[in-house]
């Protein structure tokens, strides 16, 4: 009967020890998986960029697709201020664009910036493009906002 007993407690502790590891793993897991979760809806909107000060927005904003949108604004500002604000607010991940052909449809000065919060295979950016308007906005600095995010 002494012999049962000794085996008994030798399979107690084993089992004790294994379920604490599967609860540990079950925990590391399950935090890990809340955490994900918690990223990814972070990224479930559009990341924000600031709009020029002296700018109004064109008409609604427009909803290209789920995770997709587009904005515009126009400003009497030139180009240049206007860009050479989101060059200091966007930093390093803008591109100024010149027009080296003659053509009085296309603008002389343009820039681009890319804001991006992508990461663990979601995506979140927000493409920035000024540029002098033409057509009905002649005169004026056009302002393009597109927004992709969540996808």
């Amino acid at each position: 009967m002494s012999q049962q007993k000794t085996s008994k407690q030798r399979r107690n502790p084993m089992l004790r020890l294994a379920l604490i590891l599967l609860a540990g793993v079950v925990l590391v897991v399950g935090g890990a998986w809340l955490a994900f979760s918690a990223f990814q809806s972070s990224r479930n909107m559009p990341l924000a960029v600031p709009i020029y000060p002296d700018s109004e927005q064109v008409g609604p904003e427009a909803i290209l697709s789920q995770g997709h949108g587009r904005l515009r604004y126009v400003s009497n500002s030139s180009a240049e201020e206007v860009g050479g604000f989101y060059v200091r607010e966007m930093g390093e991940n803008c591109t100024v664009l010149t027009n080296s052909s003659s053509d009085p449809n296309e603008p002389a000065v343009s820039y681009r910036c890319i804001a991006d919060g992508s990461s663990f295979f979601v995506t979140q950016y927000t493409i920035v493009v000024v540029q002098p308007g033409l057509g009905e906005y002649a005169g004026r600095t056009l302002i393009d906002i597109e927004q992709v995010w969540g996808q």
